[in-house]
């Protein structure tokens, strides 16, 4: 486990955003037999997401609403630095961390970095950007996003995820507020939660060639191990916690909520006990948004202000952990005045790209 403290930064803005189309998961009912549909909700927490499949609405176009936002206030002169940190990228190539950077109008921005990562996104990428100012950034534009729903309703357990976008401005501070974050990498067990196939080690072409294009279209999905995946998030994720209740000597005492990622309602559940909060102080957002992957732990935040947007700083303890499979801790304060309501965003970004124009290109 590797440990950093920072008492230089704080967050200056926080925004997240999601498609403007709410899908609720009930509906699907008649195409399940016995019931299925109401047992999952009931077992997951999770009646409503939004998504953006049905108005191309992606994950980068997402988080520019969000940062729009926070930009409106803040100045784009002196941000230096844009992380984008996602599991569903905009192309194959370039990186689209670039392109964010020339949306978002960020101009003195040179460095732009994608980053591929799963649910614990946010604790880690609060470690690069802590790091970024600690080496004389002047601002940081975190932006975290997945947008995956789709249009197949063969797998009910697809409904457990919502699309969603969020961005943080970081920058340096003078007050004794410090950041603390802990980040574990339990690499031996990747086999738990993967997309095996479709990438360089088991290209489409290949799969194809020995089960056919439509099984090899149906191995293009995400697999899990689901009692592996259970028994880390409720056992190797608090210990990450418990060790730096123990460090710091700290306990859940010392923070105004948690926000636990929203992998379901029985993990959310399970964590909070396991590690000493009361569900008073476990703000839930799954029940609106889904498992919304990496912003999952910044939807909860913004979803609490929102309702709350009368009660000020908070220290809060944010606890991420997915596929990878990583944990990640960040104990840090946060002002609610700096905190904005969920965006729904109707905005798809016209690239300009033409399909046609493409293929005379190659046929010539």
């Amino acid at each position: 486990m590797s440990s950093f403290y920072f008492n230089n930064i704080k967050i200056l803005g926080l925004a997240a955003a999601v498609p403007n189309d709410p899908d609720d998961i009930l509906n699907y009912a008649p195409l399940y037999p016995d019931g299925e549909i109401e047992k999952f909700c009931t077992t997951t927490g999770i009646f409503h997401r939004y998504v953006g499949y049905k108005k191309k609405i992606i994950a980068s176009d997402l988080c520019v609403a969000a940062a729009e936002k926070i930009l409106d206030e803040n100045s784009r002169e002196k941000i230096d630095a844009l992380i984008y940190m996602s599991q569903s990228f905009d192309y194959i190539s370039p990186a689209t961390a670039g392109i964010l950077q020339t949306r978002l109008g960020l101009k003195n921005c040179g460095a732009a970095y994608d980053i591929t990562f799963g649910c614990a996104a946010f604790p880690f990428g609060m470690q690069m950007a802590a790091s970024f100012i600690s080496g004389g950034c002047r601002r940081v534009l975190l932006l975290i996003g997945d947008a995956i729903t789709s249009s197949s309703t063969n797998d009910k357990d697809s409904f457990l995820f919502g699309d969603a976008g969020c961005a943080v401005l970081i920058g340096p501070q003078d007050e004794e507020d410090s950041v603390h974050i802990e980040l574990e990498t339990l690499g031996e067990k990747w086999k738990a939660l993967m997309n095996p196939f479709g990438g360089n080690r088991h290209k489409y072409g290949d799969i194809a060639e020995v089960v056919g294009t439509e099984n090899a279209a149906r191995l293009m999905r995400r697999f899990m191990n689901g009692a592996d995946v259970f028994s880390f998030s409720i056992k190797d994720a608090p210990a990450v916690v418990k060790k730096f209740y123990t460090k710091n000597k700290c306990s859940s005492e010392d923070f105004d909520f948690a926000a636990i990622h929203q992998a379901n309602a029985l993990i959310t559940k399970n964590v909070a006990k396991r590690i000493g909060f009361s569900m008073e102080k476990v703000p839930l957002s799954l029940g609106k948004y889904g498992n919304t992957n990496g912003s999952s732990v910044l939807i909860t935040i913004c979803d609490y202000f929102e309702k709350k947007p009368w009660e000020g700083k908070k220290r809060i303890l944010s606890l991420a952990f997915g596929v990878g499979m990583n944990i990640g801790l960040c104990a840090f304060s946060l002002d609610g005045a700096c905190c904005h309501p969920i965006i729904q965003c109707d905005t798809h970004y016209n690239d300009g790209l033409d399909y046609q124009k493409f293929l005379k290109e190659i046929e010539s």
